[in-house]
């Protein structure tokens, strides 16, 4: 491959990174397959950076990391493994000031949704992936519904690390602490075998992934392999990470809060359904659970906002609404499959108990 066309070492990585969640419909452009040939080290011409914008989560992080950092290029290598998974880059950044840029570059965009992107979250803050997830996010925010989906979420999109002890054609077995929440605080659990995808279409994002191998795992998805020092510094990044959101969660949940019912678990606003004259409960949680774009798309998909759509108007629509659906029929699949018993069915689903439900992955392999 000739010098002009050879792929920054970056944007492989930010692809290897970002193509899980982009493919299931969670952030990023539509079109995954661009990032799954990137990531498998293929289509050495992909403007990755012109995707990379488009991720309104991981692009702004890297732009504020890069320029605090001295760094021209946001999809340099060190820029994005200091947003994703720490290193030494990251040991060099201000929190405070980190923060503060961020949350003057995330507010305004963000409207009034997302009322806690305040100065309240500077004690949170850190140039990484773990800090948007925990704490820019609002899934944390929900973790007191009881509802399934915060904590999976959660778990899903931090990037965890763990050691690949099984592996065939399809799937990888990778041996990880999963997140925990005993209703009042988040925590690694002790460690547990769990499958995950690491093959796409175009081949692995993990060149000879073998038994033994140390990896980086996002939304179920081996994504990349990490040496000693990368475990360490994810390891410890994690830890502080959920030692500034506990403290949050502790203060929401104290005994001089308000008790938490339906009516003020979340902050996240409302749509006012009157077709049947009041919204139960259980939809409720559903809508508090939705993010900003969702519910924007769910605007978007009244009589009224359709009328005056042309043919390419509505596929477009159309895309965005099947792509919104995979994500939570995905998420909806996940808590169904915890409920079957090792040698049940999915049509044999007893009641729940008290146990902690062991979630179950879906192949993602196409």
């Amino acid at each position: 491959m000739s010098r002009e066309h050879r792929m920054p070492s970056g944007h492989r990585v930010f692809a290897q990174y970002a193509h899980a969640p982009n493919a299931l419909g969670y952030c990023g452009p539509a079109g995954s397959e661009r990032l799954q040939a990137v990531a498998c080290g293929g289509a050495p011409d992909t403007d990755v950076v012109a995707l990379a914008k488009q991720f309104s989560g991981a692009w702004p992080y890297q732009e504020v990391i890069a320029r605090l950092a001295g760094i021209p290029d946001p999809v340099d290598e060190r820029v994005v493994r200091a947003y994703w998974t720490a290193d030494e880059l990251t040991d060099g950044i201000d929190r405070a000031e980190f923060g503060a840029a961020l949350l003057a570059r995330l507010a305004p965009q963000a409207g009034h949704y997302w009322k806690h992107l305040t100065a309240d979250l500077l004690a949170e803050a850190s140039p990484t992936h773990n800090f948007h997830v925990f704490g820019v996010y609002p899934w944390s925010r929900l973790l007191s519904t009881g509802m399934p989906q915060p904590l999976q979420v959660l778990d899903s999109c931090r990037i965890s690390w763990g050691e690949v002890v099984g592996i065939d054609a399809d799937r990888a077995v990778v041996r990880s602490r999963r997140l925990q929440w005993d209703g009042t605080r988040l925590s690694l659990g002790a460690e547990q075998d769990d499958p995950a995808d690491y093959q796409v279409t175009e081949g692995a994002f993990v060149d000879g992934l073998a038994v033994g191998d140390h990896v980086a795992v996002h939304w179920d998805f081996v994504c990349d392999r990490l040496d000693p020092d990368r475990v360490g510094r994810l390891c410890r990044q994690t830890e502080w990470q959920l030692a500034q959101t506990n403290q949050r969660l502790a203060g929401e949940v104290s005994p001089t809060s308000p008790k938490r019912t339906d009516a003020n678990v979340s902050q996240l606003p409302r749509l006012h359904l009157t077709a049947c004259g009041r919204i139960g409960a259980d939809m409720n949680k559903i809508l508090n659970s939705l993010s900003e774009d969702e519910y924007v798309l769910i605007r978007e998909t009244k009589k009224a906002q359709m009328a005056d759509l042309d043919e390419d108007k509505l596929i477009k629509l159309h895309t965005r609404v099947r792509r919104a659906r995979n994500k939570h029929v995905k998420l909806y699949r996940q808590e169904g499959a915890a409920k079957v018993e090792n040698k049940g069915a999915r049509g044999a689903v007893r009641r729940p108990t008290c146990a902690t439900p062991t979630r179950q992955k879906s192949s993602r392999r196409r």
